[in-house]
């Protein structure tokens, strides 16, 4: 990846730059040059895009959606895989084109390859691969999970109990993305974030080692990607410290991360506390002011109308 420039994406760039790790096999690509467009430029998806200008697709398909096309509608196939022009088409799930399919892509000019890894797994690596193209990234140190559907990352110093408190909140129900580092790029407005291949499914746990989530829990407690909605801050407190906090905060502290404001929170960590439970209702909380309902203001504007009534 350090190799990688700024330059322009072609598909051959694109074959070249990912045949080791997506193992890439070029189908159609003899004589193929191909557009070649701004990294910005470039969107994966996965089966039929949506029609928006200065988009180039890069379309991954499923295996199993190929190998359940009709033979005798062949070409029907083909044509419904070019619907948006796209930049290029990987077949994913080890499926493979029949030599008939692999000519029409070559006369209609898109290249074509396949890859024996799951169409998940490769449109994950060609997000990266895109991020660090563009070189808008950056790691948290943290643990990354949804909650309640909000992408949040628990952060804090070393010790403090993250990857405790995560493995309680996946056993919970809720879904794991990454252990320490996960990495955001700006997507739009938004900020988006996953895990780094190496440490895919991978969770650290002192006195346990490392986990696989995926292979405790199921494919259905991890998630690939999410937007990153929300900072909570795990801290040490002592009793005395704890007593000196404001009860009542007015509002959310924000953390600027690539220049999107992240709503963060601070919780304090003191013995006896059911972390998982204050995690949860914080994202509650943070549901209910994206809504416009603050409960903080709610109680004291009470207080307050109390006090003037007597």
């Amino acid at each position: 990846m350090d190799s990688m420039t700024r330059e322009r994406i072609t598909p051959q760039r694109l074959l070249r730059e990912n045949r080791t790790r997506l193992r890439l096999t070029g189908r159609a690509t003899e004589g193929i040059e191909g557009p070649a467009v701004e990294p910005h430029q470039l969107r994966m998806v996965a089966w039929r895009p949506d029609q928006l200008p200065g988009i180039h697709y890069l379309r991954v398909v499923e295996g199993e959606q190929w190998r359940q096309r009709d033979a005798e509608s062949s070409v029907a196939w083909c044509a419904e895989m070019m619907v948006g022009e796209p930049f290029a088409l990987i077949i994913a799930d080890g499926a493979e084109p029949s030599g008939d399919e692999q000519r029409y892509f070559e006369r209609a000019a898109i290249p074509l390859f396949t890859s024996p890894l799951p169409a998940e797994r490769v449109q994950a690596e060609l997000i990266y691969y895109q991020r660090a193209l563009l070189g808008e990234s950056l790691i948290l140190h943290g643990v990354f999970l949804e909650v309640h559907g909000v992408g949040v990352v628990l952060s804090g110093e070393p010790g403090v109990g993250k990857s405790e408190l995560a493995l309680a909140m996946i056993s919970r129900g809720h879904r794991f993305i990454a252990d320490d580092s996960p990495e955001f790029w700006r997507n739009g407005d938004l900020l988006s974030g996953s895990c780094p291949a190496v440490l895919q499914d991978f969770i650290e746990v002192r006195g346990l080692g490392f986990l696989n989530i995926r292979a405790l829990f199921g494919d259905s407690s991890i998630k690939l990607r999410k937007n990153l909605q929300l900072l909570i801050e795990l801290k040490r407190m002592q009793p005395t410290e704890l007593g000196q906090q404001n009860r009542a905060l007015e509002s959310f502290a924000y953390r600027d991360i690539l220049g999107t404001r992240i709503p963060m929170i601070t919780l304090p960590v003191t013995a006896g506390q059911q972390l998982a439970v204050l995690v949860e209702t914080a994202v509650r909380v943070h549901i209910q002011r994206r809504q416009g309902y603050d409960s903080n203001r709610s109680f004291m504007d009470r207080q307050m109308q109390m006090m003037e009534t007597k």
